[in-house]
């Protein structure tokens, strides 16, 4: 997911210490970027997916229904990258496959108050 997120106006990577630490920062509001990932059993492919492509006025809505919990090691697996103030959230779904974790199509992205949410709903 690093090519897409380095290829966003919105994003920019600083470096500090001498060009050994690099960071990311979402512009709009300074803010530092986090990744971290999460595994979910194959019966919240389905779940992710509908989250992640409503739009985001839709966004809420879903988050509230969904029955979504992480598990140390599951099939699918999706990697985030949120904002430490909550207003930007990207996601890449993976699917366990042939031993390695495969993509399932880009990235997706949030901003406002549907990155907020987004972010809140995989941290189930």
């Amino acid at each position: 997911m690093a090519p897409e997120l380095m290829g966003r106006s919105d994003i920019r990577v600083a470096n500090s210490f001498f060009g050994l630490v690099e960071k990311a920062v979402y512009t709009p509001t300074g803010s530092t970027l986090c990744a971290t990932q999460r595994d979910y059993q194959p019966e919240s492919f389905h779940e992710l997916e509908q989250l992640l492509t409503a739009g985001s006025d839709r966004v809420a809505d879903i988050a509230a229904g969904l029955k979504l919990k992480s598990v140390p090691v599951g099939n699918v697996r999706a990697e985030i990258c949120s904002s430490r103030d909550g207003e930007f959230t990207a996601v890449l779904l993976l699917r366990f496959a042939n031993y390695q974790y495969r993509r399932v199509g880009d990235p997706y992205f949030f901003t406002g108050r549907a990155a907020a949410v987004v972010a809140q709903a995989l941290k189930k």
